[in-house]
C-alpha cells in the first residue's frame, strides 16, 4: 500500500451542517462547532423543505385529510439561528432550500465550495424529512468531498468540546479505505489524539489452504 504523506494537512474552510431542526440532527453540532473553531471554518448550515403536494379531495370513498403545512421559512430560519446560537464565534450563514435533498446538498456543495459535510442519523428508526435514514446514505455516496455522520448512540455533550482525543481508522486496504487515511491522520495530528488503524481478518475455513498465522504474517 503506497504511503499517505503524513505532512498534508487536510484544509476545513467550508462545512455544511444538515438539519432538519431534530434531536437526531442536533447532536451533530457539538463536533460541527469543534471542527469549525480548530480549523477556523464558516459553517452553513442547510435545511431542505419537502414540496408539498396540493390537497385534491378524491371523487369516490372517504375523503382525504388534507396536509398539515409545515413551518414557514421564518420559523424555520429561527430555529436554526437557535440551535447556531453556540456558534456566535464563528462564521456562518442559513441556507433553506425546496425539493429534493441530494440536488439541495450538491448545489450547496459547489456554491460553498465545501469541503466537510456533517450530519446526524437516528440509525435503524427510518426515513425523516431531511438526512436521516436512507438519504444519509445517498449523501455518503455521491458527496464528493468528505462527509462526517454523527449516530444516535454519540454524547450530545462529548468531552473535549467535539475534538478528537481518540481516532479508529478501520481499513480493508481497499482505493476506497485508503482515501479517509489523509483525514485520520491529518485529524490525529490536529488534535494530538491517538490514532489506531484496525484491520479485521476473516475467519479461515478448515479447506483453505493458508493457515491463519500465514495470512496475518502476510501483513
Amino acid at each position: 500500500m503506497k504511503a499517505t504523506p503524513t505532512q498534508t494537512r487536510i484544509q476545513l474552510k467550508n462545512i455544511l451542517y444538515c438539519t432538519d431542526l431534530s434531536d437526531a440532527a442536533s447532536t451533530a453540532l457539538p463536533y460541527v462547532a469543534g471542527l469549525a473553531r480548530h480549523f477556523g471554518s464558516s459553517v452553513f448550515a442547510l435545511h431542505v423543505r419537502p414540496i408539498v403536494q396540493p390537497f385534491v379531495a378524491p371523487p369516490f370513498g372517504e375523503p382525504m385529510e388534507p396536509m398539515i403545512p409545515g413551518p414557514t421559512e421564518t420559523e424555520i430560519r429561527e430555529g436554526i439561528l437557535k440551535e447556531l446560537s453556540g456558534l456566535s464565534d464563528t462564521p456562518n450563514e442559513v441556507v433553506i432550500a425546496d425539493g429534493d435533498v441530494w440536488l439541495s446538498v450538491q448545489t450547496a456543495i459547489d456554491e460553498k465550495k465545501i469541503d466537510l459535510i456533517v450530519l446526524g442519523t437516528r440509525g435503524r428508526t427510518g426515513l425523516s424529512k431531511l438526512v436521516l435514514g436512507s438519504v444519509a446514505e445517498e449523501i455518503l455516496r455521491r458527496a464528493p468531498c468528505a462527509v462526517l455522520t454523527v449516530g444516535p448512540n454519540a454524547p450530545s455533550a462529548p468531552a473535549r468540546g467535539g475534538e478528537f482525543s481518540e481516532i479508529l481508522y478501520a481499513t480493508d486496504f481497499s482505493p476506497e479505505a485508503s482515501a479517509a487515511a489523509p483525514y485520520a491522520i491529518s485529524l490525529a495530528q490536529e488534535f494530538h489524539a491517538n490514532l489506531t488503524l484496525l484491520h479485521v481478518i476473516p475467519d479461515l475455513k478448515v479447506s483453505d489452504l493458508a493457515t491463519r498465522t500465514e495470512v496475518e504474517s502476510a501483513y
